[in-house]
């Protein structure tokens, strides 16, 4: 596997199930790594004012040291340090609900029960795959499996007319 860095303060990342920050505009992933993912939890979920303002310019500041300049990331980022300060903001106002957080993370919960792995995307009712398109997607399977079959018997067939061909032409 090849070594990967943190797209955040570059340390090496050697586990294959990193944590991915976001992505790039072409669909590469932006890792990070094991300490970096710590302090965008506490940023997100901290219940101290000091604990989430220390996070966030942690935050900050390593990007700044980094000198980070992928814009997904910086974007990313970006937008974790204003959802947390506000959310610190609140905390410090008094008033922050933090049954929120009891609802998010229940939802997180369910969301990883149900298919083993937590949902990326909720995709809507008219895009879901229905089972009329399970029955054409196997459908077609089963005659591209024959297709491909047949298609590999006859460029065999070909290759060995060929060779027989060229021996009986050049050598008798």
């Amino acid at each position: 596997m090849a070594k990967r860095g943190c797209c955040l303060c570059n340390n090496k990342i050697g586990d294959e199930n990193a944590p991915i920050l976001t992505l790039g505009n072409s669909g590469w992933p932006r890792y990070i790594c094991e300490n970096c993912e710590n302090t965008i939890s506490t940023a997100s979920l901290a219940t101290e004012y000091e604990e989430i303002e220390e996070a966030c310019r942690n935050l900050g500041d390593g990007m700044i040291a980094m000198h980070v300049e992928d814009a997904a990331v910086i974007e990313a980022v970006n937008d974790i340090i204003k959802t947390s300060m506000e959310r610190a903001n609140q905390i410090k106002d008094g008033t922050y609900d933090f049954s929120l957080d009891e609802v998010a993370e229940e939802a997180e919960e369910s969301e990883e029960g149900e298919g083993g792995a937590k949902a990326e995307f909720d995709i809507p009712e008219e895009l879901r795959e229905t089972e009329e398109d399970r029955a054409l997607d196997e459908k077609e399977a089963r005659s591209n499996k024959i297709l491909d079959t047949v298609t590999s018997w006859l460029a065999g067939l070909i290759l060995l007319g060929a060779v027989i061909f060229f021996l009986i032409r050049f050598v008798f």
